[in-house]
């Protein structure tokens, strides 16, 4: 069986779950020693978001929806990698590179990429964060709040 495969069953049995964690522990070695390591993942709201692009304009944005959402009336982060919460496992490749990298993850809502953030803290991802209220709640905030918000939206309709 593909160990790969295997490794991300675990952490969707778990995801389907009622859990409220969001976090996960365990124990490696490190340089002969053995260690726990924490690993967890916050919730930003949008005015963070640009705050963070500002300071990391190499920011990795991972869209969780179905790409008939990413292509629809909400738009999507530009540069977002787009990979449905449900095809994690199946299209791993697509994310594995960053895996060191700081990862903004977010779907319509909210509630998908909490889970999202769940698997990729859980498979090695140290610096993920989940958009507060998805793209709706990025939307319902007021451009006069948030001066980054017309730069980093791109809609179907744009080039």
């Amino acid at each position: 069986m593909n160990y790969r495969k295997l490794f991300f069953l675990l952490p969707l049995f778990i995801l389907f779950s009622c859990s409220k964690e969001t976090g996960t522990s365990e124990t490696v070695e490190k340089n002969g020693e053995t260690q726990e390591v924490i690993s967890e993942f916050g919730e930003i709201t949008p005015i963070e978001v640009c705050k963070i692009v500002e300071n990391n304009p190499d920011v990795v944005f991972l869209d969780v929806r179905t790409i008939e959402e990413f292509n629809g009336e909400l738009g999507h982060f530009k540069k977002a990698v787009q990979v449905p919460v449900n095809r994690l496992i199946e299209e791993f490749d697509k994310i594995e590179n960053y895996i060191d990298d700081e990862v903004i993850v977010y779907c319509r809502m909210g509630g998908r990429s909490r889970k999202a953030c769940e698997v990729l803290v859980y498979n090695g991802f140290i610096n993920v964060k989940n958009l507060k209220g998805g793209l709706l709640g990025w939307h319902d905030t007021s451009t006069d709040s948030l001066e980054c918000k017309n730069t980093l939206i791109k809609f179907e309709t744009e080039i």
